[in-house]
């Protein structure tokens, strides 16, 4: 069963499978925060994934076809708090493992 997550303002960010995997889906020239090199999630959508025992957070880039997964302990412990528009946690690329869509 899906299970999608909101931001702030209603708009559907990322779901969750039976897999328990939280997925995101980008555009990497518009959604990455490039004074941290990182992408970014709405921190009640991270306490929520957490408070739900969702142990991974993958992020496809559409357009390189990248898949870049993080631990989300990981994601949690390293990400930057910046409030925009509300707080969103940003982790910065370095943090995740690439691997190529196939």
């Amino acid at each position: 069963m899906k299970r999608n997550y909101t931001n702030n303002k209603g708009k559907i960010c990322g779901y969750v499978l039976d897999d328990n995997i939280y997925r995101k889906k980008v555009v990497s020239t518009k959604h990455k925060m490039k004074i941290f090199d990182a992408y970014g999630i709405d921190m009640k959508i991270v306490n929520t994934l957490i408070s739900e025992e969702v142990k991974e957070i993958r992020i496809l880039e559409t357009d390189t076809n990248t898949i870049l997964s993080v631990d989300i302990d990981v994601f949690n412990e390293h990400a930057i708090i910046k409030d925009f528009d509300g707080k969103q946690m940003f982790l910065p690329i370095k943090y995740f493992t690439k691997s190529n869509l196939k």
